[in-house]
């Protein structure tokens, strides 16, 4: 079957081309001779068009005949899955920046405290020795 049969199916499962014309957005002129030309060269952006105004369509199916014509639930849900790994690769970047603010922090608190007991051990060696900061 002919993808140009395939869209006239489509077009019966929506009750008429223009209905499908309709549906769609794409120019009931389109459709017709797509369906009546029995033309194989269709526009990506009617193709597009198809895809989305059907959300179950298998678009396998429309662009090269194989598989089922409609989606079942799950299928249909996998395609609208969120870009997991996009979000997961913007948090890591995220925490990493964090992490490394975080370094940099103790790090200068490091060098705070290395600069009190060194202020604590010349002004007030008793309380030095108490820290354990004199031997």
């Amino acid at each position: 079957m002919a993808i140009s049969e395939r869209i006239k199916v489509l077009s019966e499962t929506a009750g008429s081309q223009t209905k499908l014309a309709a549906k769609t957005g794409v120019h009931n002129a389109v459709i017709s001779r797509i369906v009546n030309a029995n033309t194989s060269t269709i526009r990506s952006d009617t193709l597009e068009a198809l895809v989305l105004a059907f959300p179950n369509l298998n678009a396998r199916w429309l662009l090269t005949g194989k598989g089922k014509m409609w989606l079942d639930k799950t299928e249909v849900a996998l395609l609208h899955e969120p870009d997991y790994k996009e979000r997961y690769e913007t948090t890591r970047d995220q925490l990493q920046k964090q992490i490394h603010t975080l370094d940099r922090l103790v790090e200068l608190q490091d060098k705070r405290v290395a600069d009190l007991e060194r202020i604590i051990c010349k002004e007030t060696p008793d309380l030095a020795r108490e820290m354990g900061l004199l031997t």
